[in-house]
């Protein structure tokens, strides 16, 4: 399927949408469902960054090690 959203949704509602469908892009379109354009995951990543976050802020999860193969 391909997942929609509006301009004047935001980036809250688009970044969730991408979220629960595990998709890396979302497409915008207006009233008409015409394409105006697209959200891609590297726009949120750059909008964090000019709002200026600082590059010491912490990640609030942490990677876990797992085993690729199961042992006997």
């Amino acid at each position: 399927p391909v997942y929609s959203c509006r301009a004047e949704d935001s980036i809250g509602k688009v970044a969730d949408m991408m979220l629960e469908h595990k998709i890396d892009a979302i497409t915008v379109v207006d009233a008409n469902a015409k394409l105006v354009g697209i959200v891609t995951s590297t726009d949120l990543i750059r909008l964090l960054r000019d709002q200026d976050w600082t590059v010491k802020a912490t990640i609030p999860f942490h990677f876990q090690r797992v085993p690729l193969f199961a042992t006997a």
